[in-house]
């Protein structure tokens, strides 16, 4: 696992990365909605979803919410406990990766009908 990062910097430097944001976004969801499903609490690190969060930002928040190398499976990193204070890391975590998800436009309050008005007249 990468080096431990303090989550505020892994958080910033997951900017250049967005697609392990988006799908860090979704993976903090799926444990906040059902923390004791065990599917949502495992990464398999050789798969898919493993190569785009093997960036040191994703590892790194990874790391600060709880995940670890399983023993068993070298291959995989688990979620062991969730921990109240663990639970306040993985919904600030979500609540940061969501923010930095959203398009511009969202973040300031413009409609999904807005903006493509907008966008109509842009090319018009």
């Amino acid at each position: 696992m990468a080096e431990f990062t303090p989550l505020p910097s892994a958080l910033d430097g997951i900017k250049a990365h967005p697609d392990a944001a988006r799908l860090l976004c979704k993976v903090l969801a799926n444990i906040m909605a059902s923390p004791d499903a065990e599917k949502f609490r495992r990464i398999n690190m050789a798969g898919g979803a493993g190569a785009k969060l093997s960036c040191a930002p994703a590892l790194s928040i990874l790391a600060a919410v709880g995940f670890a190398r399983d023993d068993a499976e070298p291959d995989v990193l688990a979620l062991r406990a969730l921990s109240a204070a663990a639970r306040d890391k993985i919904e600030h975590a979500h609540r940061k990766l969501s923010a930095l998800s959203q398009p511009a436009s969202a973040a300031v309050g413009i409609s999904a009908e807005e903006r493509a008005a907008r966008e109509a007249r842009a090319a018009a």
